[in-house]
């Protein structure tokens, strides 16, 4: 929202690059005072996480994110709130993590707190013609 308030004529994939350019800077150098090095064990789970990442969450998720913004970015805000829900069930179907009361919790907070701002449509009755 802030950034469309600005007019920048640069489009929003460049404005996310910078982003991740900018935070590399002072991350970086903190990250390699407090590792042992920079020692990674080439290994398949390791490969597959790396191409999961890279092509599911920093492209098609980043896409997604700039199409919606495009449409609304209010309710594109609103639906980041999803992350963690969308998260826990795949984190449940896929690797088997139990999911606890309080994630239950947490994600049926989320969706009352979109319900009552608008983003998520509940009809509690049906309608009648």
């Amino acid at each position: 929202v802030y950034l469309k308030r600005c007019r920048l004529s640069l489009s929003p994939a460049t404005i996310n690059g910078w982003q991740m350019l900018l935070g590399l800077a002072p991350l970086a150098p903190i990250a390699a005072g407090l590792g042992d090095g920079f020692r990674l064990p080439l290994t398949p789970h390791l490969v597959g996480g790396l191409i999961w990442l890279i092509g599911m969450v920093s492209f098609v998720a980043n896409a997604l994110l700039f199409t919606l913004q495009k449409r609304d970015p209010l309710r594109a805000s609103a639906w980041l709130l999803l992350s963690p829900v969308i998260s826990y069930a795949q984190a449940a179907v896929v690797l088997g993590e139990p999911v606890h009361w309080t994630d239950a919790f947490g994600a049926g907070l989320v969706m009352v707190g979109l319900a009552i701002s608008g983003v998520l449509s509940v009809r509690l009755t049906p309608r009648l013609r």
